[in-house]
């Protein structure tokens, strides 16, 4: 993480409402060091590794370094153990993927080449650093445009292999739906919860919706005789959340 500091990268307004935001300080100072220290551009080259835009190699000595303060004279760092427990949460919130990067340039003195390889580092991807870094997704948001419309790269958010349990917000959600639907027609073809799971996670992080809201849209809609017959899943209920809020009676007298 040697890179000049040069440049500048962009930051949501939205950030305010974010899991993020509710966690600590020194979560959203980690992950702003990690977003403003990834590659711009696919091609930087690290220790022979040829790096994506958005990813970036560190080590743990680098980031306790870099989120230091000073307090009362004392200079105060993240532990290993510290800096492990918001990269672990950043993992399951689905914002980063990390993992080893190994180096084979240590010198063999007659040792196999497997034998050489020596742990460098922390090779990190920004999962959906595309759409942080892009102008097109902040565009548009005051004209009624639902955020999938605005340069989302959602292909960002398939290749984040996250796993919802049962226990889940974003699970939780899409059974809300699913059962709602079942509710009223038994035979409905069971779906694959882990994608509707996906969806609702995209609404959450990416569109910015606030669970509470999404909960409140879904039991008004599924009891709407029009909109009931035509929200069968998240994409769809991601696809005309706006419009769906424009036709509930309480948005109108309240202050969402």
């Amino acid at each position: 993480m040697n890179r000049q500091n040069t440049g500048a990268f962009l930051v949501a307004r939205s950030i305010y409402d974010s899991v993020l935001w509710k966690r600590p300080p020194q979560y959203a100072r980690l992950f702003f060091l990690l977003v403003g220290k990834a590659v711009f551009q696919d091609g930087h080259i690290f220790k022979g590794h040829v790096l994506r835009r958005g990813e970036l190699i560190t080590t743990y000595a680098e980031m306790s370094e870099a989120l230091s303060y000073t307090f009362n004279r004392a200079t105060i760092k993240p532990s290993i153990k510290e800096l492990r427990i918001m990269l672990s949460w950043m993992m399951s919130e689905g914002m980063i993927s990390v993992k080893p990067f190994i180096d084979g340039t240590s010198p063999n003195k007659g040792r196999p080449t497997e034998l050489t390889r020596a742990y460098a580092g922390l090779l990190v991807c920004v999962i959906n650093y595309d759409s942080y870094q892009d102008f097109e997704s902040y565009k548009g948001r005051d004209k009624g445009r639902p955020s999938f419309e605005q340069g989302q790269l959602e292909e960002e958010c398939k290749k984040n292999k996250k796993i919802y349990t049962s226990d889940s917000i974003e699970y939780g959600l899409a059974d809300f739906l699913l059962q709602k639907i079942l509710s009223r027609n038994s035979g409905f073809k069971k779906p694959n919860v882990q994608q509707w799971a996906r969806d609702i996670d995209l609404m959450i992080r990416l569109d910015h919706r606030r669970t509470e809201d999404i909960r409140r849209v879904v039991e008004w809609c599924q009891s709407d005789q029009f909109w009931r017959k035509n929200i069968l899943s998240p994409k769809k209920l991601r696809e005309k959340y706006d419009q769906l809020r424009e036709h509930m009676p309480e948005v109108k007298a309240s202050s969402w």
